[in-house]
């Protein structure tokens, strides 16, 4: 699809790129706790895939939107973009000139 204004070349282009976070199981309350248990092997974590495989393209001058369930992993996509966060296994990448409203983000 070609739209006027619209440049070839990607502005943003993300390839295979998955993101997985660990939480505690059962955390500890205090510091002391936390050392006890790690001398022990006594903590434990369970992984949640925030996303998995998300391939991207926008091309300069493309309007775009990410639309999608509580929990999809969007804000997390938009920090992938933006560097924010890092992809577990990613590969491509972004020129970061962008307009537009990140949650969490204090700059533009």
């Amino acid at each position: 699809m070609t739209t006027s204004g619209v440049n070839g070349s990607p502005a943003i282009r993300l390839e295979d790129v998955s993101v997985v976070y660990r939480r505690a199981l059962n955390p500890p309350t205090s510091m002391k706790e936390y050392f006890i248990r790690a001398l022990r092997g006594g903590l434990s974590s369970a992984t949640r895939r925030a996303l998995y495989g998300v391939t991207l393209e926008i091309r300069q001058g493309e309007v775009f939107g990410i639309i999608g369930r509580n929990g999809a992993g969007k804000t997390t996509l938009l920090r992938v973009v933006f560097g924010r966060r890092r992809g577990v296994s990613a590969s491509g990448g972004s020129r970061r000139r962008y307009s537009g409203w990140v949650p969490g983000s204090t700059t533009s």
